[in-house]
């Protein structure tokens, strides 16, 4: 994978095209250090999808960190949560269009960019001129402060928006389309276009329309390529606070970490951010972190004292780089019930 590298692309997402069309050529390099800009930078993420066959495809994951602000937005596109009722928030004088920001095929999300709750993003059900029906965690149990927290609306991707007809290779059935895979219940659920239908679809079930399924900046998301190499450009503008995602108390979670950047184990610090994290010298009695590496996923444990591999020697990983625009998979043993929050900090100053 490269990041945010000034290549020539093989193929551009319809999001980089537009943003191309705009004149914006700026690949910004990012590490997980700490560093300063005067400007919020706007930039592109590159994924190379390498060649695949139809038996054997190669497989890439990607998460969306650079947020797109390009959506037919009417009314303003940020600022203060005047009041709230349940999910319902207010906005005083915030002129937009009745529903224009729930429109499944353009759809926008909620992102809260201060207190407790920065960095929450809520799906958008409903709006009216001045409030919006969100979902998403309980806004009172999130801590938001009516009259003093903030919030942006940002225009986000669906399979359609990102890939279109022609990025990935269609075709008549999933056995000879490349393949984009959702991580939905536990599990992975895999799309393809179909070239006979004219539609993203599921690969089982029935022939249903899946054009508008959201790509939520907050997760990621699988590509199984089985024709010949090609780059994916994501496009758009930094994220400027902090990420806070949802992990399940029990099972698996795919989390986006939120940046382009990359992270150290260290740096994330799961086992003290995010609550209950099971730390154990005993893998089996461990919670686990799973980093897709050189093909395949690899396992990690705290063992109380540093992370390690779940198999191999004895080796301290702390400073082992998650890469930038890498999802990664949180496992907690055990049976509780619910979810909790990881919050993960802006590994830069802007």
């Amino acid at each position: 994978m490269d990041t945010l590298a000034a290549i020539t692309p093989t193929s551009f997402s319809a999001r980089a095209a537009a943003w191309l069309a705009l004149g914006a050529c700026a690949f910004l390099p990012f590490s997980a250090s700490a560093q300063s800009v005067t400007t919020v930078p706007v930039g592109a993420m590159s994924y190379s999808l390498a060649s695949g066959s139809l038996a054997v495809p190669s497989t890439t994951l990607v998460t969306l960190p650079l947020y797109d602000y390009t959506g037919p937005l009417s009314g303003i596109s940020s600022g203060v949560i005047n009041s709230y009722s349940g999910l319902v928030i207010t906005v005083s004088s915030a002129g937009w269009t009745t529903n224009a920001l729930s429109v499944p095929s353009a759809p926008f999300m909620l992102q809260i960019t201060s207190g407790t709750a920065e960095g929450r993003f809520y799906s958008i059900v409903s709006n009216t001129n001045n409030t919006i029906t969100l979902s998403g965690p309980d806004l009172q149990s999130e801590g938001v402060v009516a009259g003093v927290d903030t919030f942006r609306i940002l225009s986000v991707d669906t399979l359609n928006t990102l890939f279109g007809s022609t990025t990935l290779q269609g075709g008549a059935s999933s056995v000879v389309s490349d393949i984009v895979y959702l991580f939905e219940g536990g599990g992975w659920a895999g799309y393809y276009y179909n070239t006979t239908l004219g539609y993203w679809r599921k690969t089982s079930g029935p022939n249903q329309n899946k054009d508008n399924i959201v790509l939520r900046p907050d997760t990621g998301f699988l590509i199984q390529r089985k024709y010949s190499s090609l780059n994916l450009v994501i496009t758009g503008t930094v994220p400027t606070v902090k990420s806070k995602v949802t992990v399940l108390n029990s099972g698996s979670t795919l989390i986006a970490t939120g940046f382009p950047a990359g992270f150290k184990f260290s740096d994330l610090a799961i086992q003290n951010n995010l609550a209950n994290w099971s730390k154990n010298p005993v893998f089996t009695q461990a919670d686990v972190v799973s980093v897709f590496t050189g093909g395949s996923w690899v396992s990690y444990y705290h063992n109380n004292t540093f992370w390690r591999r779940s198999s191999g020697p004895v080796s301290n990983q702390d400073g082992t780089t998650i890469p930038a625009g890498a999802p990664i998979i949180l496992t907690k043993r055990g049976f509780t019930a619910g979810t909790s929050s990881l919050v993960i900090n802006e590994p830069y100053d802007l």
